[in-house]
């Protein structure tokens, strides 16, 4: 567990620093965090992080299979009893909604339980955008650091063109991966917020508007949500957020390197780009079938908002909450599933897997045709094998499995049926405002019991980890070190 730690030690510095962020929102603008109380947690956390790093300084950082697998699931278990605890001093939330509002934080879920951004201070309101934006860059990171250790669930065919990093330890592959994309993340951001701000964006908004896109998260500390914010500048600006934030971030660095072209070309990104125009297609004519949208200009640009949103889960919607039919709301959350690029701020099954079934499926369907012919299936000049496509299709049983049994146990907490499949799949992708968004019945994750939430809240550890967990159980011979 030394990794870890040693981890965990590095993640608690930014927590501490941002902990002193909001200590000084909280001395500028005064309201129910107490600026005292935010000094106090701040100087703790730091010092924990301090005393971990001591601890761990002189042991061998050398990363094992388990190490490597397990370090980002202890990480992300005990993060959010840290970061929950400013929600717990400014008497916002009792221990499980604060326990919960921190898991859906850290995973972009960005599912809320405590309530409209009015009634929490301004400390608080950036202390939960930073979070959410903090959880996006962190699991990039993990990603493409477990990404060449682990041959399982086609993860070998996703691009990486980080340099040099395929020798090294987790441990030490993660640092190198946070220093190299811990600029760019912080760069994105920044020019998101100033094309957002020169949209007309309010400028107390455009910042945190910049860090959920690119987060992929959904949390606007607004009461109308998107729905507040009127114009078409903003919310073309904000769609292309959400699409720099759905790619591969190895894709954004090579792009800055000189790699243009390669980064445009790739497999995966055009995968990505098809994706969105066919989701914003499938939106219009399912809206058109259904008369849930009418297609006056206004509104056609909002459901294209809304296929974006979908295709990278993030759950932001313009036309506010309980806006869509069930077949809209089916369509929505069936996006969710696929997903963005691996290596992205996204959740879902990603398009890298999705392209991977469709050539072998295609294959094998064109080998019907000709049984006697020999076919190797083939992704990006290289040929799939039958062990990928083995943990493919275990990942997506796996998927499907969670979500059946997320509903079973919601639906005996009471939820009604349809509301706990979509608070299910929700939270197993990452998408979490999407319940609120095509069930009428779903009155927020607010008005769910404790025990409702804890569920919801493992199922986001889950889906966010790529259930890698699980997979190394099943297949434990997928391994390559």
């Amino acid at each position: 567990m030394t990794v870890a730690f040693r981890l965990l030690g590095w993640i608690l510095v930014i927590f501490a620093v941002l902990g002193f962020l909001c200590w000084g929102v909280a001395l500028a603008r005064p309201g129910a965090s107490p600026p005292m109380a935010w000094l106090v947690y701040a100087g703790l956390v730091a010092f924990f992080a301090i005393a971990l790093l001591i601890i761990t300084g002189g042991h061998d950082l050398g990363t094992t299979r388990t190490q490597a697998l397990y370090a980002p699931l202890v990480i992300v278990v005990l993060c959010p009893f840290v970061v929950s605890v400013p929600f717990l001093f400014a008497g916002q939330a009792d221990g499980v909604s604060a326990w919960f509002e921190s898991m859906s934080a850290l995973t972009t879920t960005s599912a809320s339980a405590i309530g409209l951004p009015s009634t929490l201070s301004s400390a608080l309101v950036v202390w939960r955008c930073a979070v959410e934006w903090v959880g996006g860059w962190l699991f990039i990171c993990f990603a493409l650091s477990i990404q060449p250790i682990l041959n399982i669930a086609g993860m070998r065919f996703a691009v990486n063109v980080l340099p040099r990093l395929e020798t090294r330890s987790f441990y030490h592959r993660t640092i190198a991966t946070a220093r190299i994309l811990g600029l760019l993340y912080i760069s994105l951001t920044a020019a998101a917020a100033l094309v957002l701000l020169i949209s007309g964006v309010p400028a107390g908004l455009a910042l945190p508007l910049a860090m959920a896109g690119l987060a992929t998260g959904a949390y606007v500390p607004l009461e109308q949500g998107l729905a507040g914010i009127s114009g078409l500048a903003p919310k073309g600006f904000l769609a292309l957020i959400l699409v720099m934030g759905a790619m591969n971030f190895t894709l954004h660095y090579g792009a800055l390197r000189g790699q243009v072209t390669r980064s445009i070309s790739a497999v995966e990104m055009r995968g990505l780009l098809r994706m969105i125009v066919l989701a914003m297609l499938a939106m219009f004519a399912v809206s058109v079938i259904a008369g849930d949208i009418s297609l006056s200009i206004p509104n056609l640009t909002d459901t294209a908002f809304l296929a974006i949103s979908a295709v990278t889960t993030s759950g932001l919607s313009p036309l506010g909450t309980q806006t869509a039919s069930l077949s809209v709301g089916i369509l929505l959350l069936s996006l969710c599933v696929i997903g963005g690029m691996a290596g992205s701020t996204t959740g879902g099954i990603k398009i890298l897997r999705a392209l991977l079934i469709d050539r072998f499926v295609n294959t094998e369907l064109a080998r019907l045709g000709s049984p006697n012919r020999v076919t190797n299936v083939e992704y990006d000049g290289r040929i799939i094998r039958v062990s990928d496509m083995l943990g493919i299709w275990s990942l997506v049983l796996v998927i499907a499995g969670s979500i059946a049994i997320g509903s079973l146990i919601l639906s005996a907490l009471q939820m009604p049926f349809l509301t706990a499949i979509s608070v299910s799949l929700a939270s197993v992708t990452n998408a979490g405002p999407m319940p609120e968004i095509m069930d009428p019945k779903f009155a927020g994750y607010g008005a769910m019991s404790p025990g409702m939430l804890i569920t919801s809240g493992v199922l986001m550890v889950l889906g966010r980890l790529e259930f890698l967990i699980v997979l190394a159980f099943i297949l434990s011979r997928g391994f390559r070190f």
